[in-house]
């Protein structure tokens, strides 16, 4: 029987903060009162900046508009854009999309998914994270994970030696992770209706 053979992994670089970012989907996860399941998450390469959103399904379409949204008209049009052969991250959608960016789609090789390991650690963070606040019906979740990404993005990594945001945006976040503790408070501040006279 012919053994199958794996090639050797081979250093990318890291290019210029975003350049290159790697996306994944977690879920599905318990469903949440404002209806999501599931969670889209990217991590550029360069910097360790993590941006996610909660969806209520995690169709081409939703990646899609998660990454021109959220990645392309934030941080500009990336060069590269890691992503594993789930469905909903291929096909005519996603195609097109990564055409009119100019950018090339990384598939990683089969059974060594090493190229998209900084999105999934991250994953494992931001849920770690998250389950510290969610209630006991777990059925909030959605409501803790920008906080979740905020203090990753504040706390100093051990890869860089500095904090995402300080590498991506050029400065340290005021306060770092004390917010995910007062979330509950600047969330009702944020939900309340203001009057301007």
């Amino acid at each position: 029987k012919a053994r199958e053979v794996i090639p050797p992994l081979r250093s990318q670089g890291v290019g210029d903060p975003g350049d290159r970012w790697a996306l994944d989907v977690a879920g599905p996860l318990p469903l949440t009162s404002g209806g999501n399941r599931y969670v889209i998450a990217a991590e550029d390469y360069a910097t360790r900046y993590s941006v996610v959103a909660a969806v209520p399904n995690h169709t081409a379409k939703d990646v899609a508009n998660f990454i021109a949204e959220k990645l392309v008209f934030v941080f500009g049009p990336m060069r590269e854009l890691a992503m594993d052969g789930a469905p909903e991250l291929n096909g005519k959608v996603i195609d097109a999309l990564v055409e009119v960016l100019q950018a090339k789609q990384l598939t990683p090789v089969p059974y060594r998914p090493a190229l998209l390991g900084l999105v999934e650690r991250f994953h494992r963070t931001w849920k770690d994270m998250v389950s510290l606040y969610v209630s006991a019906a777990q059925d909030d979740w959605d409501r803790w994970l920008t906080c979740a990404s905020y203090a990753y993005n504040g706390a100093k990594h051990s890869g860089t030696g500095f904090s995402p945001n300080e590498l991506m945006m050029g400065r340290k976040l005021r306060a770092r992770t004390n917010y995910c503790g007062r979330a509950e408070s600047l969330m009702s501040v944020t939900s309340q209706s203001i009057t301007v006279h």
